[in-house]
Formats: structure tokens, sequence, C-alpha cells
């Protein structure tokens, strides 16, 4: 079934919607930004576009100057065409966001708006895909490891994920890309907008919730990965915050498999209990 947005302009250069179906492997986001006045000419689109009306266009169909369009060109269920060759394989785990900016020449220029709108797609893709969320929760912690050294990913971290986990990065960190992003992105000011939009990061409440899924973000997180590593349950990469990143999934279906229940990695009522019992037992 494939993952359309709302309140994205359908876009499918030469009726591309996608390449061929994912597979699995570390979720990733790739940032472009490129300068132009108008949308691109595209043969071979990324997954999204988002774009702010050069003042000096006299072109209505894109709207007033200063307007900030949003465009989705591929499925997100399947890989972008603009993701396939080079570094990248046929089912890559990637989606590709392009910025068109027409004046940024470094990461200070970008309008407002635009940088809302960047950060409202990021928040899109993880509602529609929950694996994703760990690429923004990651990248406070790589900030200074690959954003100001425009460093390239080697190829390992790059097929595999950085430290084997999800990512989210520019294309200026990209291994074999043969050139830089004009208005090279600020990644953590974006992921850290895109982490307070309603959906994203919801508000932690005294009880548990019905379930705990991939990709939540809620205090009782940090209470699970507790309980677990106390089990010796605990996966390289789960850390301690209350986000529930892929170690984390790897954790509760390993402990799902050894207690004779649906190892899906979702902490329902039936897991949460056997956890506590668990932990009784072992106390």
């Amino acid at each position: 079934m494939g993952i359309w947005l709302d309140g994205y302009v359908k876009n499918m250069p030469s009726g591309h919607i996608g390449h061929a179906p994912r597979v699995p492997g570390p979720p990733r986001i790739v940032l472009h930004t490129t300068e132009t006045a108008f949308l691109p000419n595209y043969d071979w689109p990324p997954h999204f576009t988002v774009g702010v009306v050069d003042p000096q266009s006299l072109s209505s169909y894109y709207g007033p100057p200063g307007t900030v369009r949003k465009w989705q060109h591929c499925d997100l269920a399947l890989t972008s065409y603009a993701l396939v060759g080079n570094t990248n394989s046929d089912g890559d785990h990637c989606v590709q966001i392009e910025v068109v900016t027409y004046s940024s020449k470094n990461r200070g220029d970008w309008p407002e708006a635009l940088r809302e709108a960047v950060a409202h797609v990021l928040a899109d893709i993880v509602i529609a895909i929950p694996e994703m969320a760990p690429c923004l929760d990651r990248w406070p912690a790589l900030w200074s490891r690959y954003s100001t050294s425009k460093t390239r990913m080697s190829l390992d971290e790059w097929q595999k994920g950085i430290d084997g986990l999800p990512f989210i990065c520019g294309h200026e960190h990209v291994p074999g890309n043969l050139h830089w992003d004009p208005a090279d992105p600020n990644i953590l000011d974006l992921v850290t907008r895109a982490r307070t939009l309603p959906g994203t990061t919801p508000i932690p409440d005294a009880d548990w919730p019905t379930l705990l899924r991939p990709g939540d973000r809620h205090a009782k997180v940090s209470v699970l990965k507790g309980l677990l590593t106390a089990l010796d349950y605990h996966e390289k990469g789960m850390g301690i915050g209350d986000s529930y990143n892929v170690a984390t999934v790897a954790a509760v279906k390993r402990f799902q498999s050894d207690h004779d229940l649906v190892a899906d990695g979702i902490v329902g009522k039936a897991t949460r209990n056997s956890i506590y019992n668990a932990v009784s037992a072992t106390a």
C-alpha cells in the first residue's frame, strides 16, 4: 500500500512514483539543498521538495512571493529514483527531501517559514513511518561529528547505519556524493523544531500508555529501558532516554521471545506485566 501524505502537492515527473520496494536496513533521511527560483526540472525526483517562492519570479504558478510550497513526488513505500545507483542500492530504506532556496548562501539565510516547513515535513515522515523517529533523536549526538566538518560517512556507516542505528544527514555527508549542499542546512535546528510538533513528542503522563511502540517518545520508555537492563536485555545503543529506538525494539523482541509472547516489539499490557513479574521474581 502506498504512502502519500496530506497537505502536499502531488508532482510525479515522467510518471515516476518510485523505483523499488524498501529493504530491511537502518532508516535514513537525507536533506539536500539547491538554489533556484523554480521547482527543479526533475527527471528522477526525490521523495519531497520544499521551497519558498522567489520574490523576483513572475510566475503565479508557485503562489505569491515568499510562499512556501511542499511537493511529494514519490511513494514513501518506495525508493526514490534520485537515490538509485551511486552509493545507493535499489530498495534503500531512505527518504530524501530537496529544499529549494533562492538566496541562501549559508545556513543562517533560510526564511523562518522555510525552516518551519521543513520541520513539518520531518515530523510528517516520522508519523507516517514510525521507525524513522530515531533519525531525529540521534542527530544532536552526531552534530559535532558530521555537521560543520562536512565529513563524508564511510560506506559501511551509510549502508549499516552510524553505529548500527538510523540517522539523518545532508548530501554533504553521503559517501561518494559528487557535490556539497550549496546552503547546507542547520539540521540540529530542524530536528529540534520537528520534535516539538504535535504527534512526534507526546506529553508524558503519570500512567503507562496503552501501548509503547517503536518511534514513541514517552517518559515511561525510560522506565522500560531500566527494567529491561535490570533483566539483562540491554542492547547496544538503547541508551537511557525517552526514545523508543531500534535497540529498544530489539531488546523487547528478545524478552518477548524468551517469555512466549508475540515478538512484535510493542509493549502492551501482557508484555508489561510479564516484565514486572520477571523483575519481581529476580528481586
